[in-house]
């Protein structure tokens, strides 16, 4: 049996050092877009040499991945999200000495065309300033256009937008763009309507017509689409404020605002034998609430006999103007 044998370094005994115990969380970093074209989802990050990490989505556990100990980069592939909606994702990386480190983010996983519903749209408002309410199934930036003019941009799922109109048409396109560049588009009409309409007449063979030729063609400009009334009254022995519920005839103005009465007859008879037509604007112009006809003063040379034409335009909006005018008959005797 052999004899213990004591080494104490000649009595100085040996020293030793311990490394302290690793106690570190590990670096933790992801490369995740906020958001993503389509459902399938990779991206990599950077932690720890020789860590596992594990990865949650929408509190759903999904892999874990280990990488050596002389590696840093991990990376996870198609991982499949929850489409046209917020994907939370949680990262958990585990270092050896078993020291963890986590790291939580979302990503929206865009497919579809942002889905937009427009507040109610008159096709007539009365003033030029109007708000245009929008509700997107996103987050988007609207662009409103006018033919190629941008009358405004704004950005949000619900929103109200302030507009100033034209007077008169107004067609717009609104574009609602996500952050993929997918695109929604809508075209709107809205007629502006603040001023009353203008109306001119005239006569193709002038004012002065003779018994033998007393039809004549009314025509003259207005505001495009307005509906236009044709009122031919006749001077009596007493003065007379006229009615304006039964026209002689109505058109309606086209997209250049010329209308016209075709054969409008002037031929003697009393105004109330014309089969007159139940027709008239929703309101009268202030202008002749109180305008009253006088009795014709006949030339001294020739026999002449009068009509008072009255033409009434009635816009899209209601709004109304109106213009008159005088023919006179001669007598051919």
């Amino acid at each position: 049996q052999s004899a213990d044998i004591t080494d104490d370094n000649s009595g100085n005994l040996y020293t030793f050092n311990t490394l302290p115990p690793d106690t570190a969380q590990p670096e933790l970093t992801a490369d995740i877009p906020e958001v993503i074209e389509g459902t399938a989802l990779s991206f990599t990050g950077t932690t720890q040499p020789g860590s596992s990490i594990s990865l949650t989505l929408n509190n759903n556990f999904v892999s874990t991945k280990t990488i050596g100990k002389d590696e840093s980069v991990f990376k996870f592939e198609n991982i499949l999200l929850l489409q046209d909606q917020l994907n939370t994702l949680m990262l958990e990386s585990k270092d050896p000495a078993g020291n963890k480190a986590q790291l939580q983010t979302a990503t929206y996983a865009d497919v579809s065309t942002p889905r937009m519903i427009l507040g109610s749209i008159p096709k007539v408002v009365g003033e030029r300033k109007f708000t245009l309410e929008i509700n997107v199934s996103e987050n988007v930036t609207i662009r409103v256009m006018k033919g190629t003019s941008e009358l405004t941009t704004a950005q949000g799922a619900h929103l109200e937008i302030p507009l100033t109109l034209e007077e008169g048409a107004n067609d717009l396109i609104i574009t609602a763009t996500d952050r993929i560049n997918h695109t929604s588009t809508k075209e709107i009409s809205i007629y502006a309507d603040t001023q009353d309409p203008q109306i001119t007449v005239d006569f193709e063979r002038g004012r002065e017509i003779y018994e033998d030729r007393a039809t004549t063609y009314n025509h003259g400009k207005t505001e495009p689409g307005a509906d236009v009334y044709l009122y031919v009254f006749k001077p009596q022995v007493a003065e007379y404020n006229p009615q304006f519920d039964r026209a002689y005839a109505k058109t309606t103005a086209d997209e250049n605002g010329d209308y016209s009465f075709n054969d409008v007859s002037f031929d003697g008879r009393s105004i109330t034998d014309i089969q007159l037509k139940d027709l008239k604007p929703r309101e009268l112009p202030s202008g002749l609430i109180n305008d009253p006809i006088y009795p014709f003063q006949a030339g001294p040379e020739t026999e002449q006999k009068a009509f008072y034409v009255y033409v009434i335009a009635e816009d899209k909006g209601g709004r109304v103007g109106y213009a008159k005018d005088t023919v006179r008959i001669n007598s051919c005797s």
